[in-house]
């Protein structure tokens, strides 16, 4: 599972209250024994809840991509298997 986004709101590093540490937490709890890599090009964090933060986008062909903060380097990101979390809600 590839989250990509991780602040508050997009295009900025601000990541105090994100809705999306929430979800990571979530997600942490739920599908452990699962692969989770979080991708944000605006944070300068290196991690976060214990996983890697990336800055640089390098997907896996068969990975599930969330969505979870709408970044202009994200707005050109589709496929069957990418994700908004606004339509997951």
């Amino acid at each position: 599972i590839e989250l990509l986004g991780i602040t508050y709101k997009e295009n900025t590093s601000d990541i105090r209250e994100s809705p999306a540490i929430k979800i990571v937490k979530n997600l942490l709890a739920h599908f452990s024994n699962r692969k989770i890599t979080l991708y944000d090009p605006h944070v300068t964090i290196k991690n976060l809840l214990g996983l890697k933060v990336e800055n640089c986008l390098n997907f896996e062909n068969n990975s599930i991509k969330i969505i979870l903060v709408n970044h202009d380097k994200f707005k050109d990101i589709s496929g069957e298997k990418v994700f908004k979390i606004k339509d997951l809600l």
